[in-house]
């Protein structure tokens, strides 16, 4: 009974810190978008692309009229690349 106990624990306290780290990067997200949205409105998001290596921009609704004017996308299928 003792190992049942045990693993029903590390279970909870995984779950836990999953949803815990969900929180934290939704939460980060949307910082950052507030923060891009509030205090610099005339920020180039293509050049700020770039300047990160990005290969693509992140298809998000925030971006939609905002300046990216600068940033040439690359020509690769992402999804073709494996993870190891």
């Amino acid at each position: 009974m003792l190992c049942a106990a045990s693993s029903q624990r590390c279970v909870c306290i995984r779950n836990f810190v999953v949803a815990f780290l969900r929180s934290a990067l939704d939460l980060n997200t949307h910082t950052r978008i507030d923060f891009a949205n509030s205090i610099v409105p005339d920020l180039d998001f293509g050049r700020l692309a770039v300047g990160f290596g990005l290969l693509t921009l992140p298809k998000m609704p925030e971006l939609k009229n905002r300046k990216t004017d600068y940033f040439t996308p690359v020509d690769i299928d992402l999804n073709t690349i494996a993870y190891k």
